[in-house]
């Protein structure tokens, strides 16, 4: 299966829960792209613009930070046809949003405006240590977060952030909607397979989104954007997206973390609130 773009279709959704290599496949993408150029951390194809609160408010005349994200959702869901009528694919977009629906039956990612998406997942038991030390927060503060399913991205009770918020919901909830949405086309790529075949996995995204780009250049890509490459750019130069406290964005880069960093309890926990989900995504404790 392959992105089905077309005239107002021109959106690549790049889907994932937080912490599960995202920003490390747009880092491939934008080495793959633009091959002759360094790679700029601060310049990675694929940002989450859609969500810019201030776009949103300009395209539909409202102040969005005064409405719920379910009364917000049939105004994004205009905004993302439109932005998507103006661009041409593939148009790719970071989201950590579950797929969402108002209750009219209304798309947060609306058929007409996606291409398709790429699903970015990784076992959750790895994601535990790494979020963790991303947001500053115990291991079992973020294990009970994965399991909330009103867990919000960019909404704080003290401020209203630049960014509309988006509903993560728990884990399994949000890799699920993804992958039982039956309306766009839908890659899945697991941190994983990335890891082990980088050049394999970045020819399948290519191909999906109807990139030509031959495999010389997909080879370079994913030498310029190789994790330890990507650790010492951020050294080097820093990166917008690092954690407070002064935390590396980019940490380990390696699976089996929850042998190492979490106590048998917190792996029991893990597996009883996502264990459904992690068989399906051929996952095991």
């Amino acid at each position: 299966m392959t992105a089905q773009l077309g005239p107002g279709r021109s959106i690549v959704w790049l889907a994932s829960y937080p912490k599960s290599g995202s920003t490390w496949v747009r880092a491939l993408l934008t080495a793959c792209l633009f091959p002759d150029e360094p790679l700029d951390l601060s310049a990675l194809v694929g940002g989450p613009i859609v969500f810019d609160r201030s776009l949103l408010d300009d395209h539909a005349a409202i102040d969005s930070a005064d409405l719920t994200l379910d009364a917000l959702l049939p105004y994004q869901s205009a905004f993302h046809r439109a932005f998507a009528a103006e661009g041409d694919g593939p148009v790719l977009v970071k989201t950590h949003s579950a797929f969402r629906r108002a209750s009219d039956g209304t798309a947060l990612f609306p058929k007409q405006a996606s291409a398709g998406a790429i699903l970015i997942v990784r076992n959750p038991l790895d994601i535990v240590a790494s979020y963790a030390h991303h947001e500053g927060k115990t291991a079992d503060a973020i294990i009970e977060r994965m399991a909330d399913e009103e867990a919000r991205q960019d909404e704080w009770p003290d401020k209203t952030s630049k960014a509309v918020p988006q509903l993560l919901g728990s884990w399994s909830t949000n890799v699920t909607s993804w992958l039982d949405q039956d309306e766009i086309p839908l890659l899945l790529v697991r941190y994983e397979d990335l890891l082990s075949d980088p050049a394999g996995q970045l020819d399948r995204i290519t191909s999906f989104c109807g990139l030509s780009i031959d495999l010389e250049k997909q080879g370079a890509a994913t030498d310029a954007a190789s994790f330890e490459r990507l650790k010492k750019a951020e050294d080097d130069a820093g990166f917008s997206e690092k954690p407070r406290a002064g935390k590396a964005f980019f940490r380990k880069g390696r699976t089996g973390g929850s042998t190492r960093e979490l106590n048998e309890a917190q792996n029991r926990r893990i597996l009883e609130d996502h264990g459904a989900a992690m068989r399906r995504l051929g996952y095991s404790g």
